[in-house]
């Protein structure tokens, strides 16, 4: 491996060990800012019971099958001077994945109240909290379809070994749930 080549892997690892670090950080100060307006209760407990389902459709369509299987074959395409042919493929991956998501959201959206008392036994006797965890999963599932999407774009900017903005992604998810959480919380509660 020649130096520059070394100097610039190096680099990529910083940055992205770098960005691991804040989005961990951010993550932390996220459940700190959660826990210091609604304290260990129900509300919170709600909140995130109500991301198992959307989180699940995520992992099953963007998680390791999904990345294991297109990101070599389009790096493949890149690294062999067959952008075109990799981009062809990307857009009907990309499509499939967007039509997938939409089925996918659209049936968990009519199954959520049947969904959320199998992954939130513990409300079972609460309405109140079962109702609430069924509102914020809805509310959720468009979280899914961003993420699942920003999955494949993470993806394909690693193939052109571009690692910055994806390594942000993470710090940006916890960032923007702290900023957009905080604005709303006044108004719409744990919901916000």
């Amino acid at each position: 491996m020649g130096e520059g080549k070394g100097n610039s892997v190096a680099k990529a690892a910083g940055i992205i060990m770098i960005a691991m670090l804040f989005s961990r950080i951010l993550g932390y100060a996220r459940d700190v800012v959660i826990y210091s307006k609604f304290d260990m209760n129900r509300a919170t407990d709600a909140y995130y019971a109500a991301f198992a389902i959307p989180d699940f459709l995520s992992l099953l369509l963007m998680g390791g099958a999904f990345s294991a299987a297109f990101i070599p074959v389009f790096t493949n395409y890149i690294a062999t001077g067959r952008q075109d042919e990799g981009w062809e493929v990307a857009s009907i991956i990309f499509n499939i994945v967007v039509v997938f998501l939409l089925v996918g959201i659209g049936l968990g959206l009519i199954f959520t109240p049947y969904l959320i008392p199998l992954v939130a036994i513990g409300f079972r006797g609460e309405p109140e909290t079962m109702a609430l965890t069924i509102k914020m999963a809805r509310i959720m599932f468009a979280q899914a379809f961003f993420i699942s999407l920003a999955g494949i774009m993470v993806g394909i900017l690693n193939s052109y070994k571009k690692f910055t903005a994806p390594a942000i992604a993470g710090v940006m998810y916890n960032a923007g749930i702290i900023v957009v959480g905080l604005l709303l919380v006044n108004r719409f509660g744990i919901v916000g």
